[in-house]
């Protein structure tokens, strides 16, 4: 289920044009909505309004994150800015972009969403790994990665890659239990946070060897 957080009915029509098939939709216009909503099955993806009421601006958004760490929010601002987005990142919104971003961009932006991915545009991208890695530089040693074994190394690589921890047990043959226990050990070894830090870390120490980018940047 994909919930649509917002009052604009014209913004909502416009979403719906480019999500429509790819999921069940739900519209919440307030955040007392919003929480009856969510307390009746976790949605796929919250596509949210940053106009919308109940949030009216980043730090409503901020804390809607904070109170709700395990959701998976998008943001749409009608006016994006980099440090806004990266505000929102930090608090663990998993997109963030322009409410009035084509249909076709904003189905692949929910379908990132939805893998567990995060989305973002590109300058906003590149901020986030710059501001990133140096404090994975003071944090992690890349020392941590020569520390893994080479089924850990493969599964880091997927983590990277944007594979869930369902889509990494499919294709090396192990159940998601297995999965997690090496992603323990993983950020264990590598002083990792989470997958992001750990996507971030094993992309500038060269160990993905695919192209395809765990942090998915809007074009």
């Amino acid at each position: 289920m994909i919930i649509l957080y917002s009052a604009d009915r014209g913004l909502v029509d416009r979403w719906l044009e480019g999500i429509k098939l790819l999921d069940d939709t739900r519209l919440v216009t307030d955040r007392a909505a919003l929480e009856r909503s969510v307390q009746r099955g976790r949605p796929a993806v919250i596509l949210a309004d940053l106009q919308a009421p109940g949030i009216d601006d980043v730090d409503g958004a901020v804390d809607l994150c904070r109170r709700h760490p395990d959701l998976p929010f998008l943001f749409l601002s009608p006016r994006p800015e980099d440090s806004e987005g990266l505000r929102l990142v930090a608090a663990g919104a998993r997109g963030y972009g322009n409410r009035y971003m084509s249909p076709e961009l904003l189905r692949k932006a929910v379908g990132v969403v939805r893998l567990g991915e995060v989305w973002l545009g590109r300058q906003l991208l590149q901020r986030l790994i710059r501001s990133a890695l140096p404090t994975a530089a003071e944090e992690i040693t890349r020392d941590g990665l020569s520390m893994l074994t080479a089924r850990e190394q493969e599964i880091a690589r997927l983590v990277a890659d944007g594979a869930s921890n369902k889509r990494i047990g499919s294709r090396l043959d192990i159940t998601e239990r297995t999965v997690k226990a090496h992603l323990s050990a993983i950020f264990r070894k590598t002083g990792s946070r989470d997958r992001l830090q750990l996507a971030l870390l094993v992309k500038s120490g060269g160990m993905v060897a695919s192209d395809r980018a765990s942090i998915n940047p809007a074009t």
